[in-house]
């Protein structure tokens, strides 16, 4: 089952995705901020949020830069408890 996204989810779906894929590493959260010209990183971090809760992306706890996509063919697959 898949997640309608709203435009600034895309946008920063679009911009994890393209960070990945030139930098070989996740964006860190004040990246994020930056780019999506938001003043806090509290934004971001609702964002990211809901990108996880429609399983577009996932983290390992309490790592940095730990973002990675779930291929689409998975979202909606259960997430596994960290």
């Amino acid at each position: 089952m898949q997640f309608s996204l709203t435009p600034k989810q895309s946008e920063l779906l679009r911009f994890i995705e393209d960070y990945l894929g030139f930098q070989g590493g996740a964006p860190s959260y004040e990246e994020m901020r930056i780019y999506m010209g938001l003043q806090s990183k509290s934004g971001i971090h609702r964002l990211v949020n809901e990108l996880r809760d429609r399983g577009y992306i996932t983290w390992l706890p309490h790592a940095a830069r730990s973002i990675t996509l779930i291929p689409q063919s998975c979202a909606g697959c259960p997430r596994r408890e960290e």
